[in-house]
């Protein structure tokens, strides 16, 4: 397993900066025992594409990526959202999306990475789709969720040991987007003082 070493920088100049874009664009690490090469092909889905997380983080984000060209050449982005139908016309829809998506995935590595922008309470029932009707059979595969999730401390552990039981540790990614901000507040707050 290689690790991708990022340039020493002392401070966040724009020359850093400059040097970080570039260390990211050379995409030929090992990381965790799969491939990442921008040659081969990445699908990336989003679920719940119509959504406000979709458009107010996930949408500008991919933006910025593609801008500063940060993204594979090889990517290909799906989005997925809400209508009225039933279970059944759900997965008749899934299965032709699905053999579209494969088109894409030429070569012997193919990844595929699913970003639940959607309430938690459909967790279970995707990631237990995905896990049976979308999980790529060459490459790696990601599922991107939102944090916090659950109601309370129970049904967020309830969640954590559902993922756990169809992905292992490396294949789950939680994003947090308000933590930098609690945490800033945090530090803030110890920084301050009043004597």
């Amino acid at each position: 397993m290689s690790w991708r070493t990022l340039p020493e920088c002392d401070d966040n100049s724009e020359v850093c900066l400059a040097l970080y874009r570039k260390s990211l664009k050379s995409k030929d690490m090992d990381h965790d025992g799969t491939h990442f090469d921008g040659q081969y092909p990445h699908v990336f889905v989003i679920l719940g594409a119509s959504g406000d997380l979709a458009r107010k983080k996930i949408y500008p984000t991919l933006w910025w990526l593609h801008r500063d060209n940060l993204l594979p050449s090889n990517t290909h982005f799906f989005g997925y959202a809400r209508s009225k139908t039933s279970v059944e016309q759900i997965k008749s829809k899934c299965e032709e999306y699905m053999k579209e998506i494969s088109q894409f995935e030429k070569g012997p590595v193919a990844n595929r990475l699913f970003y639940l922008a959607l309430p938690p309470s459909v967790f279970e029932d995707v990631t237990v789709l995905i896990k049976n009707a979308c999980m790529g059979e060459k490459g790696w595969n990601r599922i991107i969720i939102e944090k916090p999730f659950g109601r309370d401390l129970a049904t967020s552990q309830k969640l954590s040991d559902h993922l756990a039981s169809l992905f292992s540790e490396n294949q789950i990614y939680r994003i947090d987007h308000y933590l930098d901000i609690i945490q800033g507040a945090f530090w803030n707050s110890r920084e301050r003082r009043i004597f």
